[in-house]
């Protein structure tokens, strides 16, 4: 295993499971967590992290949306903890609302739904792997049949990323007082 690495953060906000469910990983020392713990199911305000460091764990529609609302606030730093690549969506497509082109598209093969959702992806935002964001194994399409997780929505998240207002964290490994430890890359 790599070196490990951690961040000091004021706030987590866990940002996993289906929808209103609930999940959070049985992380070592998260019961001696001295920072607030949120799910995002219970995140309310971005004026309660102004000036505080936040980490938001797991890259799915609800940690998005929660970046997307914290990246024009006065919250300080912003990370994200992925354990695995996401498959996220443009607001709009040459001005048409991306959930619309989904529904025209949702009578094609879901292998067909990936493939395109995945070149949209890279011709809205390019190749965000040079920004420590890892490439989704699977496509949106399947992954949500399978699994319920949908497609993350764009909505300022990936320009953020891009200027380094959040930074990418691999998968968190434990709590300590303040610290978060995560898995060093290489």
């Amino acid at each position: 295993m790599p070196g490990h690495g951690s961040v000091t953060a004021t706030h987590v906000v866990v940002a996993t499971g289906p929808d209103a469910v609930p999940v959070v990983p049985s992380w070592a020392g998260l019961s001696s967590y001295t920072g607030d713990f949120y799910h995002a199911g219970e995140f309310r305000n971005v004026s309660d992290v102004a000036g505080q460091d936040v980490l938001v764990v797991g890259a799915g529609n609800s940690g998005v949306d929660l970046l997307n609302q914290l990246v024009d606030s006065s919250a300080g730093q912003l990370w994200l903890s992925a354990r695995s690549g996401m498959n996220i969506a443009p607001k709009t497509i040459a001005s048409i609302p991306s959930h619309l082109c989904a529904v025209a598209g949702r009578r094609l093969p879901t292998r067909t739904q990936d493939n395109l959702l995945r070149a949209m992806q890279t011709l809205a935002f390019g190749d965000l792997t040079s920004y420590g964001l890892p490439r989704a194994e699977r496509g949106a399409f399947s992954r949500a049949i399978s699994d319920g997780v949908t497609v993350a929505g764009d909505d300022g998240f990936v320009k953020a990323l891009k200027r380094g207002r959040v930074a990418m964290k691999p998968t968190i490994v434990s709590f300590d007082g303040p610290h978060v430890s995560y898995v060093a890359t290489r």
